[in-house]
């Protein structure tokens, strides 16, 4: 009876210590990808604009990030289903307001998504600014579980899982155009579809990048300590440092 005794004693307070740790945790979903200078893996160790700030607001608020790095269709599923407290990069739509509480004051950076050509098709294939118009007649792959603006949202598509197909299909010809996230495609340098690609201008959509929190774990209180945090942390020289060594503002 003793030992029995001991050992519900040891696994109540293993489970305890493990709760108190989570507790501590803060538990961030982002894409598996490299998009920097926001969010990228530089020699070996995951950093960027986005990962410094995250890190450094969360330790205001007495928590250390796990990241959760994921492809980016299951970083949405584990905050929509609550398996993790928030998800970082993520642009706001109607759909994605039912399952994570985007604040303004929980804004990282500015998405500027644009259209990417073969390169032996720019001219041909120049942007006349009008999305709508632009996109009549041509084919079109997208990555899936993307937001690239309403427009783009009704039109007709190919959606691929990953940049590396996405980059691929229009290298080989086998779509006309894509639409990429700027920082997706700074992510290609040094691989071969990068060489034969080239981003057009101007911009087809924008739209504010945030650190958005689960509604199933809870989220709300906790992107409201977020905001107040990091709104203190843009007001230091730290932050600032970390825009000047990112070359980048949201």
């Amino acid at each position: 009876m003793k030992n029995i005794l001991s050992f519900l004693l040891l696994c109540g307070c293993a489970l305890a210590a493990q709760a108190q740790s989570r507790a501590n945790e803060l538990h961030v979903a982002r894409g598996n990808e490299d998009y920097p200078p926001n969010e990228m893996h530089v020699g070996g160790k995951l950093t960027g604009l986005h990962i410094e700030v995250v890190e450094a607001v969360a330790a205001k608020l007495g928590k250390k990030v796990v990241w959760d790095e994921l492809p980016w269709l299951r970083a949405q599923k584990c905050a929509e289903e609550g398996a993790c407290d928030a998800i970082s990069y993520i642009s706001q739509n109607e759909e994605r307001d039912k399952w994570a509480v985007f604040l303004g004051g929980n804004v990282l950076s500015r998405v500027e998504m644009r259209f990417v050509v073969h390169k032996a098709d720019a001219t041909k294939l120049a942007f006349n600014g009008n999305t709508a118009d632009y996109l009549n007649g041509k084919t079109l792959v997208t990555m899936a579980g993307y937001t690239y603006g309403p427009v783009v949202a009704k039109a007709k598509k190919y959606e691929v899982k990953n940049l590396a197909t996405l980059a691929g299909m229009v290298a080989e010809h086998r779509y006309d155009v894509a639409i990429v996230n700027v920082d997706d495609f700074a992510g290609l340098k040094g691989k071969p579809q990068a060489d034969e690609l080239t981003l057009l201008s101007p911009p087809a959509w924008e739209s504010n990048s945030y650190i958005a929190f689960s509604r199933a774990a809870n989220g709300a209180d906790l992107a409201a300590k977020f905001q107040a945090a990091y709104a203190d942390f843009k007001k230091s020289k730290e932050y600032q440092a970390l825009l000047n060594r990112f070359k980048t503002a949201p």
